[in-house]
């Protein structure tokens, strides 16, 4: 439902690729924030946007002034992810809705890898997120998960495996052996779709709408 009159924030946009397909497709305003000076210069050059160098929380954007924000594979990073939700929320115009990707720590790989897991990813991932805590986090700033959707790709799965049968991924005798076959990819897809249709994917994404204006 985007058109050249919505106003789109992409939180850890990176180099823009996601936002520059947003505008060419849609034709909305689109920003974003990125706390690497490496990758706002990238969305500069590549694609000619401007991007604020920093946090959420530091950024100078109006309350009330955005239809959408995104936020994938970010709120795992970040030490208070209260704070980041409470700025999301107030960014947010009422009833537009936020979009955030996040690993799922109730996935039946988590629960079979264990530190192995691919998605724990420590020390960068600070916190691992459940559908029930992304549900609770968001209601306590405003905004209520209208929908989740539940990864079906084995990328992570691949990760996982590559940790348990060789410990790493960066040995140069075994790095990306696993994690980045193809082969692996197709055979296991079938049975990563039945594990999202469980509901029990590696990865989450939460959609909700702002229904409080604080």
């Amino acid at each position: 439902r985007l058109d050249k009159n919505s106003r789109i924030l992409d939180v850890g946009c990176g180099t823009g690729a996601f936002l520059n397909r947003i505008k060419n497709d849609k034709g909305c305003e689109v920003y974003g924030i990125d706390i690497s000076e490496a990758a706002v210069e990238a969305a500069k050059n590549s694609f000619g946007l401007d991007i604020f160098k920093g946090t959420i929380t530091e950024a100078p954007f109006e309350d009330n002034s955005f239809d959408v924000i995104t936020a994938w594979w970010y709120l795992e990073h970040v030490p208070d992810p209260h704070a980041t939700a409470e700025r999301i929320s107030s960014l947010l115009k009422l009833n537009g809705c936020c979009v955030i990707g996040v690993p799922n720590f109730e996935s039946l790989n988590a629960k079979f890898f264990r530190d192995k897991w691919y998605h724990l990813d420590c020390p960068r991932h600070l916190c691992i997120w459940t559908p029930s805590a992304m549900k609770r986090l968001l209601g306590q700033h405003g905004m209520t998960v209208t929908k989740i959707i539940y990864d079906k790709t084995p990328w992570g799965l691949r990760g996982s495996l590559q940790y348990a049968l060789f410990g790493d991924n960066i040995n140069p005798k075994h790095r990306n052996r696993i994690r980045q076959s193809l082969l692996l990819w197709m055979f296991l897809l079938p049975w990563t779709i039945l594990v999202s249709l469980l509901k029990k994917s590696d990865i989450i994404v939460v959609y909700a709408k702002k229904t409080i204006d604080e």
